[in-house]
């Protein structure tokens, strides 16, 4: 498995179970992808909204409206992701409809294992190449250990999983809360399971003020990560 199989994450959007299976198959078995499985617009949606998703395979007829419009929802939703349509029909206005959608290909059914296979990986390539022109630097600051991490932890999370980097700068070793040592070991914990970086200046915890030296701590931070 390489290193775009065992990151990338697939939606897949079909009603007809047998066709789901099949697919799966292929990509979970055969190529190693990570695969999660809908069967109409309104679920593509949420689970759209729910994670970020590398590409998204979709049928273009679907029980409650087109694939086409799940196609645009997914572009919304994460600005990194390829879409993949996919129909057993092969009228042309089916085609002109995905290429004014600006989806990513175009497949059409009955589909064969090692062009499906080929295409996803050239897809996720895609996907990684335009995740990484968009991945932004992501900085918190606070004044002591756990207050980045309550207090926007969950935006941090969302960001991370985008593939942003994320840096925590923590200005006191918040002393006057509990063992130094102990809240060091937390934070860097942390920081660990968000993937995130942890710095971790030395001003006096409960003296923390707006001066000059913390101005500068954080405005050289700034100058260097251009958050």
């Amino acid at each position: 498995m390489n290193e775009v199989s065992s990151r990338a994450r697939i939606l897949l959007v079909e009603d007809s179970s047998e066709q789901a299976l099949l697919v799966e198959t292929w990509l979970v078995r055969h190529a190693g992808y990570q695969v999660i499985t809908v069967a109409s617009c309104a679920e593509a949606i949420k689970a759209l909204y729910s994670q970020p998703y590398d590409l998204a395979l979709i049928d273009i007829e679907l029980p409650d409206g087109i694939g086409i419009d799940v196609a645009l929802a997914a572009k919304k939703a994460n600005a990194h992701i390829c879409t993949m349509v996919m129909t057993a029909h092969t009228q042309f206005d089916y085609a002109l409809q995905a290429m004014r959608s600006q989806v990513d290909e175009f497949m059409v059914k009955p589909l064969n294992r090692e062009q499906l296979i080929d295409s996803v990986h050239s897809l996720l390539e895609r996907a990684s190449m335009r995740q990484n022109l968009h991945r932004r630097t992501i900085l918190a600051v606070g004044a002591h250990p756990d207050d980045v991490e309550i207090g926007c932890g969950g935006i941090l999370l969302r960001h991370a999983s985008l593939g942003d980097r994320i840096v925590i700068l923590t200005l006191t070793s918040g002393e006057s809360g509990g063992d130094v040592s102990t809240r060091a070991q937390e934070a860097q914990w942390v920081a660990k399971e968000m993937g995130a970086e942890l710095r971790m200046e030395n001003f006096q915890d409960t003296r923390l003020s707006s001066g000059i030296d913390t101005i500068d701590v954080i405005s050289k931070t700034v100058r260097e990560l251009d958050p």
